[in-house]
């Protein structure tokens, strides 16, 4: 799950995660485990780059479960899981 990976990589609780990036924690929740797309606005992607410490282009295109070799392929191999 890159969502998921991303935030063990920076070793946030989910709760800190989405007030760090200015959603909802149930949004964060509902997107780990699969029930929901997060959408971000322009504002909460600049504070996941700033986060992350990526750039626009080194973040996965999505943040779903599904498409977990993309956060492979962007650096997010850390505590990903199905």
């Amino acid at each position: 799950m890159p969502l998921k990976a991303i935030r063990e990589h920076l070793q946030l609780t989910q709760v800190e995660f989405a007030v760090a990036l200015g959603v909802d924690p149930s949004t964060i929740s509902r997107c780990e485990r699969g029930l929901s797309e997060i959408e971000f606005t322009l504002l909460q992607v600049k504070r996941l780059c700033k986060l992350t410490g990526k750039s626009l282009d080194e973040l996965p295109d999505y943040l779903g479960r599904k498409h977990r070799e993309l956060a492979l392929a962007n650096g997010f191999s850390e505590n990903l899981e199905n």
